[in-house]
């Protein structure tokens, strides 16, 4: 008599494909809840950074001083810390990174003030629409995800990297440190 003929092992299978069936439904299930959860989340806390971020532009450039970039190097971390870094996805964390290790380095090299120049800020913005960029791709309000956007997502964000990294070189690699009395949240 084979296994397959006894009503007990039948039924006793049926049962444990059944039970595991229903745990992954509920598994999916509760992951979409907290996957839309964290979205509306995102959706709140990403508005005022993109804002932030309208400062160093590529369309139009803006005319920016030292002062203006140590304003927004400290309006980007009071944002990460009391409304939006929670909520980051590591991609987007590590953009935002770039962005504050950019603007650090920046502000360290050129110490006295004075204007922005064009290329120094050109490369800001490059990073600051990079970061940009992983805030939508994290809410996906540009394109539905896929497997092949994913995978080119992946190479752009790892080129993005090595671009920030460059510009950080090129301003200086020693991260910029401020009084914590002037890092108010």
């Amino acid at each position: 008599m084979s296994v397959w003929d006894n009503a007990a092992v039948v039924g006793a299978l049926g049962v444990a494909f059944g039970g595991a069936t229903a745990y992954i439904q509920s598994a999916l299930a509760a992951r979409a809840k907290t996957g839309e959860e964290l979205r509306d989340a995102r959706l709140e806390a990403y508005p005022p950074v993109w804002l932030q971020t309208s400062n160093l532009s590529k369309y139009p450039p803006a005319e920016i001083t030292w002062a203006d970039l140590e304003a927004q190097h400290l309006a980007f971390r009071r944002w990460y810390y009391t409304t939006g870094g929670l909520f980051l996805s590591e991609r987007s964390r590590d953009r935002y990174g770039d962005v504050q290790e950019v603007l650090g380095a920046y502000l360290l090299s050129h110490q006295g003030g004075g204007p922005v120049d064009p290329d120094d800020y050109d490369a800001i913005a490059d990073t600051c629409g990079a970061f940009r960029t992983a805030l939508t791709e994290d809410l996906a309000t540009r394109r539905q995800r896929s497997f092949l956007l994913t995978l080119k997502s992946r190479r752009w964000h790892r080129r993005k990297e090595r671009e920030a990294e460059a510009v950080f070189e090129r301003f200086g690699e020693t991260p910029l440190r401020l009084p914590l009395g002037e890092m108010k949240l």
